[in-house]
């Protein structure tokens, strides 16, 4: 009783806070407190003054708590864990462990380079005693499993991905913060976020079908296109073309006869993109010899 009353409860080191799909894990050293009754959890939001009670693990070797009442797509949670003895005395706060938020935009923005391309930025993680040694950008489109895009030294806490493939408009990404060496090697990754490049098609008004190989064919530029569909009309309301096939191109040949029947064709293309919009869009394109 004498050596409880007069020698505080030794507080426990917070490893690590770190998103695990739509929770937050919180993890922790073992307790040296030789009459251990719990670790007592508390939580704030970032920024906040105050924490707030959420939780008591009452076994020793229950070195992690899994918080599933956040938003972790919105906020960052800051955590401390404290420890109590049988007498119900209570040690200092841990070290502070606040969890990182990814976020992002899509850009469109002609005359810059690139043009397309994904602006990112996330949380600084907080707070490992021997700080932060780098961030990794994971990235990969909505069917794959997310890989290693960049790494950046702390405190980088942005990048711009401009390497985009035009053949494919949704991407993941998500960021692993990694503890410099030493101490517990931690990580801590963020949440998952998804963006999306709107579809894009520019069809040509002309086509100089003349035979030098230079815009012989009709055909079209596109980025970011998922769904595709091309016809073309002639003059009297005849389909002379169709296609799905966003990547072929046309010759002008129709019934085996090469601009017979007419040389300005009215078109329209009925297409959809990573953010599931139909887009429909018409015009007319002239074959000139």
């Amino acid at each position: 009783s004498l050596k409880e009353s007069e020698i505080p409860v030794n507080p426990t080191y917070l490893i690590t806070a770190t998103v695990v799909q739509d929770s937050i894990r919180v993890d922790y050293e073992r307790s040296t407190e030789d009459d251990f009754s719990s670790y007592e959890i508390y939580r704030k939001i970032r920024g906040g003054k105050v924490y707030t009670y959420i939780e008591s693990i009452f076994v020793i070797d229950q070195l992690s708590f899994l918080d599933k009442n956040v938003l972790v797509d919105e906020l960052s949670y800051c955590y401390v864990v404290k420890v109590m003895d049988d007498c119900g005395h209570i040690s200092p706060n841990s070290n502070e462990g606040c969890s990182i938020v990814i976020r992002g935009e899509s850009i469109n923005e002609k005359g810059t380079t690139p043009r397309y391309r994904m602006n990112l930025h996330w949380d600084n993680y907080a707070d490992w005693a021997s700080g932060i040694e780098s961030y990794e950008l994971i990235r990969s489109v909505d069917t794959g499993t997310l890989r290693p895009l960049v790494r950046v030294n702390n405190p980088t806490l942005a990048y711009t991905d401009g390497d985009l493939d035009y053949d494919w408009g949704g991407y993941w990404y998500s960021v692993v913060a990694y503890e410099n060496p030493g101490e517990h090697n931690a990580t801590s990754r963020s949440n998952d976020i998804y963006l999306i490049q709107p579809p894009e098609v520019y069809v040509p008004n002309a086509v100089t079908a003349n035979g030098d190989k230079l815009n012989d064919l009709f055909g079209w530029a596109d980025v970011f296109v998922k769904e595709f569909e091309m016809k073309l009309y002639n003059r009297w309301g005849e389909k002379v073309f169709e296609s799905t096939d966003k990547n072929i191109k046309w010759s002008g040949e129709y019934k085996g006869d090469g601009l017979k029947y007419s040389n300005v064709y009215f078109w329209i293309v009925t297409y959809t993109g990573w953010d599931g919009n139909k887009h429909i869009e018409n015009g007319t394109v002239t074959f000139l010899k």
